[in-house]
């Protein structure tokens, strides 16, 4: 038998498929119409799919629930044309439309499931939870290919392929794969950068302090000189007040001298004095 390198690669597709992005793809539209996306409404697989998403809690807190407006332009003409309408839009974060997305997918109730590292940006306690009720559970049926960053999603899946600058280097089960060198490579980097990055918040935590009470102890220096500042002051004002105070008595001849003097000379002062007299 001879085989032809030169083939291109054939692949067949058996069913319908759904795709969530690493980068999720959000409409202009309220979260039920990105959820959605054009299909029938059926009240059942929709709340299945807010559940297993992990979505619920977070449509509850929304004034408008699951009719709150959404999207990529929401800074700026979204906002203020659905205000025209008397409607509010808010901002998403990065785990609020990933889990959309996963939401959009599992609503669609496809065959296929091609799952791009959806979970990356949500916290790990969410992140279980969607693997557990939404990637396990309800699409337990289904075909799911997950390409994953996160170690401990492994233990969730059937096969385990690892790939090394685009190709497969080692595969098998997650019992299997652990037992590789490549698998503990990746573990190893994953803890050292996990143990990079709880140091470098310890450092930036600690300098943080070391700042607040440099301040603390500049304002309370700053507080003292200017205390001191005061005293000082008060002390001169003291001190004068006590000079004018001891300056006291009977009116000496040079003060009246000197008062005279002002006026031009006595003879002056006398032509006043007497000049009044009647």
């Amino acid at each position: 038998m001879i085989c032809d390198t030169e083939a291109k690669p054939n692949v067949e597709i058996n069913g319908s498929i759904s795709y969530v992005a690493q980068k999720p793809w959000i409409m202009n539209a309220t979260i039920k119409e990105n959820i959605l996306l054009d299909k029938a409404l059926v009240e059942r697989n929709y709340n299945e799919a807010l559940r297993t998403s992990c979505l619920q809690s977070d449509i509850n807190i929304l004034i408008n629930g699951d009719e709150t407006q959404i999207g990529k332009i929401i800074d700026n003409f979204l906002v203020c044309s659905h205000l025209i309408k008397g409607e509010k839009g808010v901002n998403l974060s990065g785990g609020q439309k990933s889990r959309i997305a996963l939401a959009r997918a599992i609503y669609a109730n496809s065959d296929i499931y091609l799952l791009d590292d959806p979970l990356s940006a949500v916290d790990a306690h969410v992140a279980k939870t969607i693997l557990e009720q939404g990637l396990c559970g309800l699409l337990q049926d289904k075909t799911r290919v997950l390409v994953t960053h996160k170690l401990e999603s492994l233990r969730y899946v059937d096969y385990i392929y690892i790939f090394k600058a685009g190709q497969i280097v080692a595969e098998g089960s997650f019992a299997e794969i652990t037992q590789t060198s490549y698998y503990k490579d990746i573990e190893l980097n994953t803890k050292n950068t996990t143990n990079e990055t709880e140091q470098e918040t310890k450092e930036n935590n600690s300098s943080q302090k070391n700042t607040e009470n440099e301040n603390e102890t500049t304002s309370a220096s700053s507080t003292e000189k200017k205390q001191s500042s005061i005293h000082e002051k008060e002390e001169v004002v003291d001190e004068i007040m006590l000079e004018e105070d001891r300056q006291n008595g009977a009116v000496t001849f040079a003060v009246w001298k000197s008062f005279f003097s002002y006026y031009g000379s006595f003879k002056y002062i006398c032509l006043i004095l007497f000049g009044n007299e009647k």
